[in-house]
């Protein structure tokens, strides 16, 4: 279990989904969990998320 909140809960949403449309937008809310499923590699290049998050 990871505890995050602003910032890093909203990176790690963004990222798992690949869409920064609603970045600003969204709020993890008090107690509410952010359930996210590993998989075995993530489909995102280092470079890609990089240039991404520039862009923000």
């Amino acid at each position: 279990m990871l505890v995050a909140h602003g910032f890093v809960s909203r990176t790690i949403r963004a990222l798992a989904r690949q869409d920064f449309s609603d970045f600003f937008d969204w709020q993890l809310g008090n107690g509410e969990l952010l359930k996210l499923m590993l998989l075995d590699r993530l489909p995102v290049r280092l470079g890609q998320m990089e240039s991404t998050m520039r862009n923000l």
